[in-house]
Order: structure tokens, then C-alpha cells, then sequence
């Protein structure tokens, strides 16, 4: 049995945590680090099919300015499984949610290290 906390923004992330959070309407952000080259994906599960879409996007931290790196991922209500994927380098990101107030969004990220080729 799988079990978890919602909140209204649950702060940094950690590769393989799932993590709930409840629609704020705003903007959250959710840090992370890389430590090596890898291939990140994210899961995204937008719970509830009466709410409105959720959006995400990344972004890094470069010279002290966050700095977003791809386009906005569009996560229909009760979508589960919403996958997106990443080659990223070292450094420190987060991932930006936009979610309805009344949505409920499953999040978690995996990452495995890629050398270049």
C-alpha cells in the first residue's frame, strides 16, 4: 500500500518520491539537483476529471537567474501516467506546476546518468 501527504506545495524533490499536491490556482515550484548528465523523467498525474488542465515546464538555475528550458507539458484531468523526459546536465532546476485549485496532482521523477558519447 502506497501512502502520501497532500499539500498545497510540498518543496523540494528526491528522485523516486511520489509526491501529492493539492491545485493552488499559482504557480509552484519544486527543487531538484542533478549531479551528473542523466535522463530525467517526470510523472505527472492530474487526479481529479472535473478539474482543469495542469501545466508544467522546467527550469535551471544559471549565473543566479532561474531560467526556463522547454516548453509548457499540458496534463489533462484524470490523466494518469502523463510522462515527459529530459537529457539534462549538472546543475540545480525545479519543476513549475500551474494546477486549478480544485485539482489534485500525483508527481514524482526518476533519473538515471548518461555519459556522453
Amino acid at each position: 500500500m502506497t501512502t502520501g501527504v497532500i499539500k498545497d506545495g510540498f518543496g523540494s524533490m528526491k528522485a523516486s518520491d511520489t509526491y501529492y499536491e493539492s491545485g493552488t490556482g499559482s504557480t509552484t515550484y519544486h527543487p531538484f539537483s542533478i549531479k551528473k548528465r542523466s535522463a530525467v523523467e517526470f510523472n505527472i498525474s492530474a487526479i481529479d476529471r472535473n478539474s482543469g488542465i495542469t501545466y508544467a515546464h522546467i527550469e535551471k538555475k544559471e549565473n543566479g537567474q532561474w531560467k526556463r528550458i522547454d516548453d509548457t507539458v499540458k496534463i489533462k484531468p484524470a490523466s494518469y501516467d502523463d510522462d515527459f523526459v529530459h537529457g539534462l546536465t549538472k546543475g540545480e532546476y525545479r519543476l513549475a506546476i500551474k494546477a486549478p485549485t480544485i485539482q489534485l496532482n500525483a508527481v514524482s521523477y526518476t533519473s538515471s546518468s548518461k555519459s556522453k558519447r
